[in-house]
């Protein structure tokens, strides 16, 4: 029984930590491509401007080329900007599953909870307002594990 809860606690890592490196992965590969045009914009407003110096490219239509590239520049570096704080919330993501799965592998052959335990794995435990009679009744309670943040457990 303790091989199988080994093999699941490692698995769950594995998954988590694909999950998260395929999202980084492909986030930095769009950060390349990002960083790539906001070089080559860079460029091309050079470039403009040398063309206008030279009175090879009209005061106005300088202006309104700039304005184009400036306001594509702008916007890819928003994106760039985004992207870079995905990255780091994967990354961070990531590690704190990690550290969580290290913490469950000390505790998978507990056969009961004690108040270290809890401590150390539960953040929040919220139990609401019965509802309903008889066989009806149901009780939620909502369990905030700690490493996970926006991880709850519904329990009906």
């Amino acid at each position: 029984m303790e091989a199988l809860g080994n093999q699941f606690v490692e698995e769950m890592r594995e998954l988590s930590e694909m999950s998260g490196n395929k999202k980084i992965h492909q986030f930095k590969q769009e950060l390349v491509t990002l960083e790539k045009r906001i070089e080559e914009i860079d460029r091309i407003i050079m470039k403009l401007f040398e063309q206008n110096a030279l009175g090879k490219v009209t005061d106005e239509r300088f202006s309104k080329m700039s304005l184009t590239y400036e306001s594509e520049q702008k916007e890819v570096t928003q994106r760039y900007k985004e992207l870079q704080s995905k990255v780091n919330t994967e990354e961070k993501k990531t590690a704190s599953t990690n550290k969580f799965m290290e913490t469950i592998r000390k505790y998978e052959t507990v056969t009961e909870l004690n108040r270290s335990m809890l401590c150390e794995l539960i953040d929040s435990i919220y139990v609401y307002q019965v509802e309903g009679i008889g066989r009806e009744r149901k009780q939620r309670v909502e369990i905030n594990y700690r490493f996970l943040s926006g991880s709850q457990c519904g329990i009906a």
